[in-house]
């Protein structure tokens, strides 16, 4: 991992993801891209006013974070530009051939969204780099326990948990795996997780089925357990779906402990 961006609208939850990319870049040698993007005003006689005004301001609020980090050691870009959040990340992701996109969830504006609001998901849906989410209340830390919350859909490769993979070999964290074998799911997939993790050290957990949504059973497996960074595959369909079009309170609670790693389906 060569190259993080962090995307901030100077929120605290987009605090919070500076500070987790930050260690994470020290942790991998990356570089950091900050970008702040700027969204028209909604009136459109002070349009010429305000933006300007506010795009200075961006500006200069960005230079002042990437200066704290260049003092930390870091190697620090910026980036402001102007319009919707996604199509300019979008932008941004490709031309600076960015490895992984670490976010705030629950900021005031359109960057640092709730996981499954509008600007996570539609970013997830437009690129195939991974994203970080880092909730408001959590203190960013080296993770110890990180969780791949696995569906029935086994990859046929690691290539695609490759940077799941890389994270807890790099912090020397403990990998867990926990699945939660659903009502109409016909066999077990435990062989298929160890013939793919073969090579790793982990420890692989199966819940069947007891009434509980998918969400609950993984907080509840979170808690219990102490996991500190929750890993999951974005698929185009699947239960990560049926989980972004959930309810406020699914919504919060998947959203609400840990920071979740989403791997792209290649």
């Amino acid at each position: 991992m060569q190259h993080i961006l962090i995307p901030t609208d100077f929120s605290p939850a987009a605090a919070r993801a500076i500070a987790y990319g930050s260690l994470l870049a020290r942790e991998y040698g990356a570089k950091v891209t900050l970008a702040y993007i700027h969204s028209m005003p909604m009136d459109p006689m002070r349009i010429g006013e305000v933006s300007s005004e506010l795009y200075r301001d961006g500006e200069a609020l960005l230079e002042d974070h990437a200066e704290q980090l260049r003092a930390e050691g870091l190697t620090v870009d910026t980036e402001v530009q102007l319009g919707t959040p996604v199509s300019r990340l979008k932008s941004i992701i490709l031309k600076r051939q960015v490895d992984l996109v670490v976010m705030g969830c629950q900021g005031r504006h359109h960057v640092a969204s709730n996981l499954f609001g509008s600007t996570t998901t539609s970013l997830m849906e437009e690129v195939t780099v991974p994203i970080l989410a880092v909730p408001l209340n959590y203190q960013p830390r080296k993770p110890e326990r990180i969780l791949w919350a696995a569906d029935s859909k086994v990859p046929k490769g690691s290539a695609m948990l490759e940077p799941m993979l890389e994270l807890a070999e790099r912090s020397g964290s403990e990998l867990q795996v926990f699945h939660y074998q659903e009502a109409d799911e016909r066999e077990l997939p435990d062989p298929k997780f160890k013939e793919l993790l073969a090579d790793v050290s982990c420890d692989i957990y199966v819940q069947v089925d007891n009434g509980l949504s998918v969400d609950i059973a993984i907080r509840d497996f979170v808690e219990k357990t102490g996991v500190d960074l929750i890993t999951v595959i974005h698929r185009r369909t699947g239960w990560l779906n049926r989980l972004a079009v959930a309810s406020s309170t699914r919504r919060a609670v998947f959203t609400s402990a840990v920071p979740i790693l989403i791997l792209q389906e290649k």
